[in-house]
């Protein structure tokens, strides 16, 4: 093998360990990131079900009439209403910074104020059917709002929005239930099929995700060239004449 050769086979080898650590460190930097998250958004959302029920008529269904929420043991005892927002269309996975229920109340009577109390609804139902005697079960309380007059008012549900769009609860929307054993009163509220219809507006971020960091890739294993030692050139011997 000749002394261009050995040499050319030397650099070569040179040059692949330099590459292939470089690609190690790329590796293992993760010098190429993922999508990053941080895009927000604000969305208003309104009802796709919503209707009132009555335990003074608890046959009977009350779909596009409006909504009602009160206590009257006179005319039959408590009234109830069940809103259902589709979160279908969300983005995810998402970040709920803010959800905020609004109902706008048209009228009030008697005893107020009393607190208007959110509660999951724990069963599916349809605005068309629904009556007192077939109406889901109600879930624990989210939150409450005192209400005094007609407006709108405001709950905050962050946390049940954030386990519904994560899956931990199945969507079957909210309760709005008042107390009952007090003085009668009643609130009357805008359903879907009039303005104000009920809104749910919700502030999101979008999560970050982060592709996996790869494995570093090994380096490869070379045999060791063998040390070129060149062979020195014997002199001539000068005979004197």
């Amino acid at each position: 093998m000749t002394l261009s050769s050995r040499v050319g086979r030397y650099l070569t080898f040179i040059l692949l360990i330099s590459l292939s650590a470089l690609v190690g460190i790329l590796n293992l930097t993760g010098v190429t990131p993922a999508v990053q998250a941080g895009t927000a958004a604000v969305v208003t959302l309104y009802p796709d079900h919503d209707a009132r029920v009555s335990e003074g008529s608890p046959t009977t269904n009350y779909n596009g009439q409006q909504l009602q929420v009160g206590w009257s043991p006179s005319s039959g005892g408590r009234n109830q209403s069940l809103i259902r927002f589709d979160l279908t269309g969300l983005p995810a996975p998402i970040v709920i910074n803010q959800a905020t229920l609004r109902v706008y109340v048209r009228d009030v009577s008697g005893a107020v104020p009393r607190d208007i109390i959110v509660r999951r609804v724990l069963g599916v139902w349809d605005e068309a059917t629904v009556t007192w005697n077939n109406r889901p079960a109600l879930g624990p309380i989210q939150t409450a709002t005192a209400v005094g007059a007609a407006g709108w008012v405001t709950w905050d549900v962050t946390a049940q929005v954030q386990r519904w769009v994560d899956g931990v609860d199945s969507n079957d929307g909210f309760f709005l239930v008042g107390p009952t054993g007090v003085p009668a009163y009643e609130f009357y509220l805008a359903s879907k099929e009039v303005t104000p219809a009920p809104e749910l507006i919700i502030d999101y971020d979008l999560r970050s995700t982060r592709t996996p960091t790869p494995s570093p890739t090994p380096l490869p294993t070379f045999t060791p060239l063998p040390t070129f030692t060149p062979t020195p050139t014997r002199a001539a011997t000068y005979t004197p004449t």
